[in-house]
């Protein structure tokens, strides 16, 4: 019980971080946007490991699209230092 208790405060926790940056990369800076796409990757992690004895596609699914985000975060932060 006490377990999944810390889980969704970590989830929350996540979520509000990863609103707080989309927000700052819409109306800041875009320099925001491989924070958030990070921020919403771990959220997405924290939804796999809450649920990981449910349904296993939808797990799968989540983890394999949080992968996607770190690497088009890799990949956007890459371009934007080569580019200048």
């Amino acid at each position: 019980m006490e377990n999944k208790k810390i889980i969704k405060i970590f989830s929350i926790t996540i979520l509000i971080i990863t609103i707080i940056t989309l927000i700052l990369s819409i109306f800041y800076s875009k320099a925001f946007i491989p924070t958030t796409m990070l921020m919403a990757s771990l959220y997405l992690f924290s939804i796999c490991y809450s649920q990981k004895n449910n349904n296993q596609k939808v797990t799968y699914s989540l983890y394999v699209i949080g992968i996607l985000l770190i690497i088009g975060s890799l990949i956007y932060t890459t371009v934007r230092i080569v580019n200048g």
